[in-house]
């Protein structure tokens, strides 16, 4: 019985051992496959990461991309509405030019229109005696008023004698029709000083420089006329001559009472 239990008990003892070897090697197989399942998930999910990554940068590039060509779409369509709006306030005012050129046009046409109707309207009626005489006297009078300052300066220069000691050259002052500038000498051939004061008959149409001033023994001070462009008319100048001392301002010594004076005339004509 001994011997056989023995040989059972020898027999069985492998058998057991390679029993738990083989089960030891199961669970170790277990592990490994957990291990490698747990690796391979760990990386799919940070390829998983990786791609959602990229599709979100593809899409932010995208969304990026598609607002630029908005607003590119809109500036465009921004200018080409303030185009359209120059464009059309450019004709607006062409429009209004245009009108208002046609108005004048019409309304110069009208008062064309009118001054000829009035001239045919006058033409037409007939001139009275009256005022073809009036017009006639007017005429007449205006040729009596010239004759009449013509003949006063000739006799104002009759009765005026020039002194011996002072006179003027040249004894008439012309000038052109249009104007311009010419000069007088004031000539003092005396021992004695001389004050001056020069008079314009048309203070207007005739400038003097200077009006008062001083003419010392044996010299000539000269004076400048400056006529402007106006009536064709004669005119004349008035030297008013005053002895003098030691006086320094002309001005002073005209104004004073019972000055004794002397006055030369000098015609201004017209070529």
């Amino acid at each position: 019985m001994l011997e056989s239990l023995a040989v059972i008990v020898s027999t069985s003892l492998p058998l057991a051992y390679g029993m738990i070897m083989c089960a030891s090697d199961r669970d170790n197989a277990r592990k490994n496959k957990k291990s490698d399942r747990s690796k391979k998930g760990g990386k799919s999910g940070k390829s998983k990461k990786s791609s959602r990554s990229k599709k979100s940068s593809r899409s932010s590039r995208g969304n990026s991309k598609s607002r630029k060509s908005k607003s590119k779409s809109r500036k465009s369509s921004k200018s080409g509405k303030s185009k359209r709006s120059k464009k059309s306030s450019k004709s607006s005012r062409s429009k209004k030019s245009t009108r208002s050129t046609r108005t004048a046009k019409q309304s110069s046409a009208k008062l064309a229109k009118n001054a000829e109707k009035k001239l045919e309207k006058s033409s037409k009626k007939p001139v009275d005696a009256t005022t073809a005489s009036n017009e006639a006297n007017r005429g007449s009078n205006s040729a009596r008023e010239t004759a009449a300052k013509k003949s006063n300066i000739a006799e104002e220069l009759r009765s005026i004698k020039h002194l011996k000691t002072m006179s003027v050259a040249p004894s008439r002052l012309p000038f052109p029709s249009q104007g311009g500038i010419n000069s007088i000498d004031i000539k003092n051939t005396s021992n004695e000083r001389k004050a001056y004061k020069v008079k314009c008959s048309d203070n207007l149409l005739y400038r003097v420089n200077p009006v008062f001033g001083f003419a010392e023994p044996n010299s000539t001070a000269r004076v400048d006329v400056l006529r402007a462009n106006g009536e064709e008319k004669m005119d004349k100048l008035v030297v008013i001559t005053a002895t003098v001392n030691d006086e320094k301002d002309a001005r002073t010594v005209f104004n004073r009472d019972g000055l004794e004076h002397e006055m030369m005339v000098v015609p201004l004509t017209v070529n």
